[in-house]
């Protein structure tokens, strides 16, 4: 399994978080499987929000009207089961699946919970407190509550 990020822009953003929008049409450039994640960042004005969902390819299909380059991936929410995203190490030995750089994260070790900052610069990919990532998974703070 892999997880690739993707910007998306709120208006497609906004109906896969009601519930009404469970596919995605993209470029194949990926290498996209089933059972991969996609990790969808709202994009918008030329940045990222600060708002990311993340959901699970269940199926892959090719449409005869688009070009062969791009596929329509059907996807399930997976984050209103399990919300945290753990750190993967591909084969080469690269870290993926990551948040931003200096972001203010949830980190867990499947025992404990805490707030981190993860930074990612010429030193590599590290959280503030200095605890390895490996075996840790993440997620995003929750936004403020709003009156």
């Amino acid at each position: 399994m892999k997880t690739h990020e993707k910007k998306i822009i709120p208006y497609w953003f906004n109906l896969h978080l009601q519930g009404r929008k469970d596919w995605e049409i993209r470029i194949n450039d990926c290498d996209y499987q089933v059972g991969d994640h996609l990790i969808l960042k709202e994009y918008e004005n030329g940045g990222y929000t600060g708002r990311s969902m993340i959901v699970e390819i269940i199926e892959i299909v090719t449409v005869p009207f688009l070009s062969k380059d791009y596929v329509v991936l059907s996807t399930k929410d997976i984050e209103k089961h399990n919300p945290w995203i753990p750190f993967e190490v591909d084969t080469d030995g690269t870290l993926y699946c990551i948040p931003d750089d200096e972001e203010q994260v949830l980190i867990s070790n499947g025992v404990s919970v805490w707030q981190d900052t993860f930074f990612n610069d010429d030193d590599g990919c590290y959280l503030d407190s200095g605890i390895d990532l490996i075996g840790l998974a993440w997620m995003p703070l929750p936004k403020p509550h709003k009156k």
